[in-house]
């Protein structure tokens, strides 16, 4: 049949515009069947050109052709598209998506947006993929495929950077969900975008007012599973302290501690970490309260005050360091510290009364006698953080720790590894120079001072087996160098708890350089006279929260005769 109408359309003289129509009609058609959706779309344009303009009769006629046209244009972004020629799908959908309702019916258009969008996401083309989206949600607001347009158009805002637009989509998704999981994940994905958009945000700003909104939307609607509910509690926490709303910042943190504690079996490690953070926070008005009191006159209802507020704040740590969450208990373990030895510094800081030179002589030797149960409380709770190297743990509250300790007990802490300052600091550029250096006998002076900066380097890290073992290969590279059995030594001792091997070292170096035998005999004579280590445990710093009991001030004229009623 398409035969014969090509033949009578290749006829001379043409037929009349009415048997051509026909006859385009035809070879259109019989394109159409055949999968030649290219041929049809120009065939069926050739029928309608050929109809008279303003011929009602003939409206039906028309609306059929561009409909089919139409048709014919969609199959061939099918085409396009299962060949994997995703441009040229996207471009043959538009071009039915712009044609007006008479040329092509709703559904056909509807369905080329659609596609033409999911074609744009599977592009990455995510700013054309999202006005697509956006296009076909305004012009075809009851089609059944709108139910897939809100995750869609998410993915491109979230790749586009629109979190706050994002966010909106997964709230969309979350309400129209029947499946709970998916409902509950949509809406936790929405409060996390919220978050993000928020990020930077200044207080009370309309995007950290709808963070906070959406994070409580969670909260009301999903109070289980207990982790992602704990989880958003801790956000709202935080993002009322941004928002200048310290009272339901700490109402927040109280809910947090409330509901990890309450959770029995299901605590997991997030909400017992989270719980404890919480805990920390709560402790921390009542630090800042402590050191608000000065031990100034009346010194005796100032020490009183004083005491109480450090009770009050150790408690607080103690029960933050009950999870034995790492994180947690060494800054609940720094924090506890930290308040004795700043009590036992405010002790001899405190004001002293009208004594004669005797007498102050002798109420500054018992103030000294009450305040060093405080420094040792100290010493031992900075002690505790730092032993927890042996387990690999080297946060910064345990180096502030060390810190601490390298003031207080320098002989025993305060130990310096012999860095090369002519060479790099960092652990990959220190790699990439041991890399390229050639292989040398032994010894090797140049290989064993980068292996030993890398040992430094690695410490630093916290990277302590690796660290060993760059001090050993550099001890054989060296065998005669000082400084990677002395940093070796230092590694055993402060952060591997290896007392034997550091003795050992510390005297091969002593014999090896005689000008540092001084400082070596007094670290030799510590690290022999050391009384062994308690285990690190968690609960010391509960223990710790019993604090000593200074006495209340003493008057003047008791100064002399009773040194344990001084404070």
């Amino acid at each position: 049949v398409a035969r014969q109408a090509l033949a009578a359309l290749a006829a001379e003289p043409a037929p009349a515009p009415e048997p051509r129509r026909r006859a385009w009609t035809v070879v259109a058609d019989q394109a159409f069947d055949g999968g030649d959706f290219a041929q049809a779309e120009a065939a069926y344009g050739q029928a309608l050109a050929l109809l008279p303009a303003g011929a009602t009769d003939l409206a039906t006629v028309r609306t059929g052709l561009q409909q089919r046209q139409a048709a014919a244009i969609y199959r061939q972004g099918e085409q396009a598209r299962e060949r994997g020629d995703l441009r040229a799908a996207v471009g043959h959908f538009d071009r039915v998506a712009a044609l007006g309702p008479v040329a092509a019916t709703a559904g056909v258009r509807a369905s080329a947006r659609f596609d033409a969008a999911a074609a744009l996401v599977g592009l990455k083309d995510w700013a054309g993929a999202a006005g697509a989206l956006e296009a076909f949600r305004r012009d075809f607001p009851g089609h059944p495929l709108q139910a897939e347009v809100a995750p869609k158009l998410a993915l491109a805002d979230m790749e586009l950077g629109r979190d706050s637009a994002a966010a909106r989509e997964f709230d969309r998704v979350a309400a129209a969900a029947t499946d709970p999981a998916l409902a509950r994940s949509a809406q936790w994905q929405a409060a996390e975008l919220d978050a993000k958009a928020a990020a930077d945000a200044a207080p009370r700003s309309a995007l950290l007012v709808q963070a906070i909104q959406a994070a409580q939307r969670y909260v009301q609607r999903w109070p289980q599973p207990l982790e992602p509910a704990v989880e958003a509690r801790w956000r709202l926490a935080q993002l009322a302290q941004r928002n200048g709303q310290p009272r339901e910042a700490a109402d927040w943190l109280r809910a947090v501690q409330h509901s990890d504690a309450a959770a029995g079996d299901a605590r997991t490690p997030r909400t017992r970490t989270l719980g404890g953070r919480a805990t920390l926070a709560l402790a921390e008005p009542l630090r800042l309260a402590y050191e608000q009191v000065r031990l100034v006159e009346p010194l005796a209802r100032q020490l009183k005050l004083k005491k109480a507020r450090l009770e009050a704040a150790l408690q607080a740590y103690a029960a933050a360091a009950e999870p034995g969450i790492a994180e947690v208990t060494t800054e609940a373990t720094f924090r506890t510290g930290a308040l004795y030895q700043d009590f036992g510094r405010a002790l001899l800081d405190s004001a002293r009364p009208r004594l004669s030179p005797a007498e102050r002589a002798q109420y500054d030797a018992m103030l000294d006698e009450q305040a060093f149960p405080f420094e040792e409380k100290a010493i031992a709770l900075y002690e505790t953080n730092a032993r927890r190297t042996r387990e690999g743990l080297y946060d910064p509250w345990v180096q502030q720790s060390l810190a601490a300790l390298a003031r207080l007990k320098p002989v025993r802490w305060g130990k310096v590894e012999r860095a090369d300052a002519a060479l790099p600091a960092e652990a990959a550029a220190l790699q990439a120079a041991l890399d390229a250096l050639p292989r040398a006998p032994s010894p090797d002076p140049h290989r064993a001072a980068l292996l030993n900066q890398l040992g430094i380097a690695l410490r630093r890290q916290g990277q302590f087996e690796p660290a060993r073992q760059a001090y050993e290969a550099a001890i054989a590279a060296d065998p005669g160098a000082l400084a990677p059995r002395l940093d070796l030594a230092i590694l055993a001792d402060l952060y591997l708890g290896d007392r034997a091997r550091a003795q050992a070292l510390y005297e091969q170096c002593a014999a090896l350089s005689p000008p540092d035998a001084p400082l070596l005999g007094k670290w030799l004579a510590e690290i022999k006279a050391r009384k062994p280590a308690p285990e690190t445990q968690a609960g010391q710093t509960a223990q710790a929260a019993q604090a000593p009991q200074p006495a209340q001030p003493a008057q003047p004229a008791q100064a002399a005769a009773d040194r344990k009623e001084m404070p």
